[in-house]
């Protein structure tokens, strides 16, 4: 199955991206601060909720553990600078 990570997963078009992404079939981690709104988006296999601060100096690289280095697609739809530092550095494959 196919990864992918969205950053500000519980804004509106992180969202929509989201649940297009899972309903293509890929195994989504969407990112954001809301843990409420992230937990409402989680489905088991499918949607994996990660509350995570991108704009902290530690949160890409908890990103980049968290998900073991493999990913297949990235969707800045928030936090984009706060990875733009870091998103050559973080090992993913």
């Amino acid at each position: 199955m196919k990864r992918a990570a969205v950053s500000g997963g519980t804004g509106a078009i992180g969202r929509a991206i989201v649940g297009r992404l899972a309903a293509s079939g890929y195994e989504v981690f969407a990112l954001g601060r809301s843990v409420e709104k992230l937990e409402a988006l989680a489905s088991p296999g499918k949607v994996h909720p990660l509350a995570v601060d991108l704009e902290s100096p530690a949160g890409p690289q908890s990103v980049a553990a968290i998900l073991g280095g493999r990913l297949d697609v990235l969707v800045l739809a928030a936090g984009a600078w706060a990875w733009a530092a870091h998103v050559a550095n973080l090992g993913f494959t």
